[in-house]
């Protein structure tokens, strides 16, 4: 798996921006191909400029959560999913123009940030290198 994501996969990409005379590529991965691209770009980041678009189709992803506050509060939103919507036809805890306004107005502009993505942390984990303040 490792020599996919490292050394094919780099090579395909600069083979195909070669062959094409484009300066980047849209990149759609299903299933081991979007790990693939994550592995490259994790080991390689400067590929990250080569791509315009990149389009992940069923995502491989695993991980085991050690947080209590996030194991709890996942297993709390699945359970409220599936007795809201038992057959998955609707989709839950979708993107809202009022939180995001939420979140405009009164956490980018104040010194109450840390605050605001406080709970965003606790869920999913806290890396302060990647946090917008």
């Amino acid at each position: 798996l490792d020599e996919y994501g490292i050394k094919d996969l780099p090579a395909m990409i600069d083979y195909t921006i070669s062959y094409t005379g484009e300066k980047k590529i849209t990149y759609i991965g299903h299933s081991l191909g979007t790990t693939m691209v994550l592995m490259m770009l994790a080991d390689r980041p400067e590929y990250v400029h080569k791509f315009d678009l990149v389009v992940h189709f069923a995502p491989e992803a695993y991980g085991i959560t050690k947080s209590p506050v996030r194991r709890y509060t996942c297993l709390g939103i699945q359970m409220a999913q599936y007795l809201l919507d038992p057959w998955g036809t609707t989709e839950m805890f979708k993107q809202s123009s009022a939180i995001i306004a939420l979140l405009t107005r009164f956490c980018v502009p104040n010194k109450i940030v840390p605050i605001c993505w406080l709970p965003l942390g606790l869920l999913l984990g806290n890396d302060p290198e990647q946090m917008p303040y």
